[in-house]
């Protein structure tokens, strides 16, 4: 397996481990690469040391060629048993006595003797001497000193470094198996909190703190994000319930064409609007435009067409007919992207149903034909009796126009010993009653006119009084009928009343 696919405390104890390791092998390195140097330095004196006694002492030897005193002085070696051999050669070169330890063989001495100074060969040591008095040399001493003291002290040694680095391998492992656990448990307890997050979404859950050092700050700010996520999570589905409920309750559908590919994908709700289910929607455009009333594809495609070259919103209204031959109004809206080229790849947006609005439209445009299409004047006004409407009847039964009287008091028109009476019709209408009265009003030029008045509240949908409609029907000619008639029967009753 990989280092880098490992556990996190396999990691750790590998690095405590390493470190360990390292730091032991530099250390019995540099205590043997010293210990050695300074063996062989010693040895290197010692035998020098050595050679130069024993070469003073043969003085006087090879200056009266006396070979028995020559071996007499080399016998004294035996002493030291590191030295294997030794031989004194005359100031011509010549092999005058000769030393071998028991376990040196008899012959191995050089030829010739080579100029003072040491020689390291693979087991042993070589020294040349120069045996002198003042400047009178009489010969050369060689010695032949045993290195395997030297290589007995470098297995001792080494056997002694791999003792010291298993017990160290060991104490480490122990230690970094506990100790490891200081800095792994905190991250496992991470690690644990984030597998269960992404496997159930679950961000109610919390990493424990274990530990109080950089680790447990750690800890509180992946709990502080979790907390924040989870907030954000919840916020983002209320709101996405609210969308939907609204978007249900609004009737409206979401859709998104992929202009590239030419795929259009329609939401439940869409399709709903359609009057399909979702699976039924074929996913194109031509299939789309059979939905739609024919008498609405060229203009459906020339707002498309138009979007999409201005890089403009898409607005369309259309109208689609249901399998049970309804018909359906419907809005459209959508944006369109584009790509670094700034041609158009994709498309998104909404489908309004708009029947209903269509329908209240419609009501409300036959109704305001008939109130400026009838005799009667109707006026609407605010339950603080500012105008609100006035139509063409108005205009000619009181003078004024609706430019003028929109937006001014009602009381523009009342004559002045009707104080207190639009109040009376107001408070009347603020109980949600309906009131009739004959009156007169006031018009532009100042002459009077009777008025038969029906006032009526006006309620929005959930019930709420916010106005009043008033319908006036000029009864002048009525009154003044009823007024001839009454002096018509006074007179005749005044004229019976003479005659008898």
């Amino acid at each position: 397996m990989r280092f880098e696919a490992r556990s996190i405390r396999r990691k750790i104890t590998a690095a405590i481990m390493l470190t360990s390791l390292t730091v032991v092998l530099l250390t019995v390195a540099v205590f043997m690469i010293h210990d050695l140097t300074t063996i062989r330095r010693n040895t290197i004196r010692d035998f020098s040391t050595l050679a130069r006694i024993i070469a003073w002492n043969s003085t006087a030897a090879l200056a009266f060629r006396n070979e028995n005193d020559a071996r007499e002085v080399l016998s004294s070696l035996a002493a030291e048993p590191q030295i294997l051999s030794a031989a004194l050669y005359d100031a011509q070169g010549q092999l005058f006595a000769t030393y071998h330890h028991a376990k040196s063989r008899a012959n191995n001495f050089p030829v010739a003797p080579e100029p003072p100074g040491h020689q390291i060969e693979r087991s042993h040591i070589l020294f040349f001497e120069s045996v002198a008095q003042g400047n009178t040399r009489f010969g050369t001493l060689y010695l032949q000193a045993d290195l395997k003291f030297f290589y007995t002290r470098l297995q001792l040694y080494a056997l002694l470094a791999g003792f010291i680095i298993m017990g160290s391998v060991a104490v480490s492992l122990v230690l970094s198996h506990r100790l490891q656990r200081n800095v792994s448990d905190p991250i496992l307890a991470l690690t644990g909190t984030a597998r269960r997050i992404s496997e159930f979404g679950d961000y109610s859950v919390r990493a424990p703190r274990v530990s109080q050092d950089e680790l447990g700050l750690l800890t509180d700010a992946f709990n502080q994000m979790l907390t924040r996520i989870q907030e954000q999570t919840v916020a983002i589905q209320e709101s996405e319930n609210r969308l939907r409920l609204a978007l249900e309750a609004s009737r409206i559908g979401i859709w998104d064409w992929n202009i590239v590919s030419g795929h259009i994908t329609w939401d439940e709700r869409n399709a709903a609007l359609f009057g399909l289910k979702p699976d039924e929607f074929r996913g194109t455009f031509e299939h789309f435009l059979k939905l739609v009333q024919e008498h609405n594809h060229d203009a459906l495609s020339e707002a498309l067409r138009e979007s999409l070259d201005k890089k403009t919103d898409f607005t369309a209204e259309f109208q689609v007919v249901w399998a049970d031959n309804s018909v359906h109004d419907m809005l459209a809206r959508g944006r369109a992207l584009y790509d670094d080229a700034g041609k158009p790849v994709r498309m998104t947006g909404i489908t309004q149903d708009i029947t209903q609005r269509k329908q209240t439209e419609e009501a409300s445009r036959r109704l305001a034909a008939i109130v400026e299409s009838s005799d009667d004047a109707i006026v609407g006004k605010t339950l603080a009796g500012i105008v609100t409407s006035w139509n063409k009847a108005a205009e000619r039964m009181f003078g004024y126009t609706s430019r003028e009287m929109v937006g001014s008091t009602i009381e523009r028109i009342n004559v002045p010993e009707a104080g207190g009476f639009e109040q009376q019709v107001l408070d009347t209408v603020r109980r949600g009653e309906t009131s009739a009265y004959e009156t007169q009003r006031l018009r532009k030029n100042g002459s009077r006119v009777d008025v038969s008045l029906t006032v009526s509240p006006i309620r929005t949908a959930d019930g709420t009084i916010v106005g009043a409609s008033a319908i006036s029907r000029d009864i002048t000619d009525r009154k003044l009928a009823e007024r001839q008639l009454e002096e018509s029967r006074a007179r005749l009753s005044g004229v019976i009343t003479s005659a008898m």
